[in-house]
């Protein structure tokens, strides 16, 4: 959860806990979480998840699967959670019942694969046109925080850094700082080792 949807008066900057995105890393990520896929019974810190977009030999588009040690579930090492044609970029996060998380572009459309509990099952949404570096991860892992955790959902749209969160069905955009320019980038969103949600923007106009 973000106090007032705003960020810290001071930046409490530290290490990531976990391998973030690098500039370049389109079509993997990482995320900390529980031990297999629907099971949060031993929290959320138990094991490194991943998520690769790769190419279909057979078919031509691109699957996106997420893999962990010890696999996702018992009996699986991988599960293909969705495929499609011209995904160009995908980012990995799973909510407090360990539903898989995905923010990804495809054919420059940004959308998210998510678990809508109004639904009751697995869903792909269309986000505004002009969102770009979609990064996402659930704020607060810990167990004495998880029942006032959020996954957040951060971009970059129309020179500002914006952000949607889990609480409000990624309804809302939230502008957390505007005017970072049409060239800023954010390479990674993730807790770091001092429990605070960190950003990381390249070519930032603002001091």
């Amino acid at each position: 959860m973000m106090p007032d949807n705003e960020l810290s008066s001071s930046a409490v900057v530290s290490g990531f806990s976990f391998p973030v995105k690098q500039p370049g890393d389109l079509l993997v990520d990482w995320e900390l979480a529980g031990v297999y896929l629907n099971d949060p019974s031993q929290g959320m810190l138990v094991k490194l998840w991943r998520v690769d977009a790769i190419v279909n030999k057979e078919t031509g588009s691109v699957d996106v699967t997420v893999s962990a040690p010890g696999g996702v579930t018992p009996t699986e090492q991988t599960r293909v959670l969705f495929s499609g044609n011209d995904i160009t970029e995908v980012d990995l996060a799973f909510d407090q019942n360990m539903n898989p998380f995905i923010a990804y572009m495809q054919a420059g459309q940004p959308k998210i694969y998510w678990y809508d509990p109004t639904a009751s099952g697995m869903i792909h949404t269309n986000l505004p046109a002009g969102c770009y570096d979609l990064r996402c991860t659930l704020d607060e892992k810990r167990a004495i925080n998880i029942s006032n955790s959020d996954i957040i959902l951060g971009y970059i749209r129309a020179g500002n850094f914006c952000i949607r969160m889990q609480r409000d069905r990624y309804l809302i955009e939230y502008v957390l700082r505007s005017g970072v320019g049409l060239n800023a980038r954010l390479v990674s969103l993730a807790m770091n080792r001092g429990y605070r949600l960190q950003f990381r923007l390249r070519n930032y106009e603002l001091n």
